[in-house]
């Protein structure tokens, strides 16, 4: 086997007296928009060329003097619209978490930033003909509130240019899906989703076009598809457009909201009539979303 040396698939064959393969090289590719590309090679000898990464960029000097176009969506406590907005424009209309977290991003990366509100107002869910909904898909068709975003978009290397960003930190779509019921207290034992799916009292439902719905739309285990099946085929329909109306519905009426967690949390101590039964469903962490293959941007991830 020592003795073998061809060129295959994976490059040059060869190995050394201990049976190591040898003399090969490996190439290095960079995910990007429109696939991938070789940015560098690795040699056998530990030896490693680069040819161009945009890990190499200045960070300050690719997002200096540029506004970045943030699609989110309003959801307290994360983004909310001033008591007095009226009176003021543009972010100044806006508070919350996330608000204050972009002005410190923008200022750490010596940036500005232009908050838009999703125009559908709903957070993201693919479609049947493979599109998405929502803040995804806002941020996959990369859909700017002005012409001037269009235009700079089509000059990247333009100062001033506004690139697009998602901040679906505020989202459940890449949220702690923890799906945790939220009930008015109430004399029927519910304390998991299996007893939520063997009871016809107490409707249920998520919100419309969010990962939770799209959890139980795609969930394989059986009591999640029952209860998919439950909430698709329910009329009147029991999905609701956002956090504040399935709360609402859940104080109203003999409802629960399958909601996620920091966000059960966040109400629960708002309202002390809202209780949480039940455990995680599924975890996953939060991050800004950004358009595939965006040079420059890393050091928003």
């Amino acid at each position: 086997m020592c003795s073998v040396e061809y060129d295959g698939l994976t490059g040059h064959v060869e190995f050394n007296s201990k049976g190591q393969r040898t003399n090969y090289t490996l190439r290095i590719l960079e995910k990007h928009r429109r696939g991938h590309r070789e940015i560098g090679i690795w040699y056998s000898n530990n030896t490693l060329a680069m040819n161009s990464t945009s890990l190499d960029i200045n960070v300050s000097e690719t997002l200096a003097n540029k506004t970045l176009v943030v699609t989110t969506i309003l959801e307290s406590p994360y983004v909310m619209r001033k008591g007095n907005y009226q009176e003021y424009q543009g972010n100044d209309q806006y508070e919350g978490f996330c608000v204050d977290m972009l002005r410190e991003l923008a200022d750490i990366l010596k940036c500005s930033f232009r908050i838009k509100l999703v125009d559908d107002g709903l957070y993201g869910a693919p479609e049947p003909n493979g599109s998405w909904t929502g803040m995804v898909g806002e941020l996959i068709n990369r859909v700017e509130g002005t012409p001037l975003a269009h235009r700079c978009i089509s000059k990247p290397g333009v100062s001033d240019s506004e690139w697009m960003f998602t901040l679906i930190i505020i989202s459940s779509y890449t949220a702690n899906l923890a799906a945790f019921l939220t009930v008015q207290r109430m004399e029927v034992p519910i304390e998991s989703p299996d007893d939520l799916a063997d009871q016809t009292n107490i409707e249920y439902g998520t919100i419309h076009g969010g990962s939770t719905m799209t959890f139980f739309m795609n969930s394989r285990y059986q009591t999640y598809q029952r209860m998919w099946n439950y909430m698709h085929s329910k009329q009147p329909s029991v999905f609701v457009k956002s956090t504040e109306e399935g709360i609402a519905r859940v104080v109203n009426s003999k409802y629960a909201f399958l909601l996620e967690s920091t966000m059960n949390e966040y109400y629960r101590k708002l309202n002390c009539n809202l209780t949480q039964i039940g455990g995680l469903l599924d975890t996953k962490g939060y991050g800004i979303g950004m358009p595939l293959g965006e040079r420059g941007m890393e050091r928003l991830k």
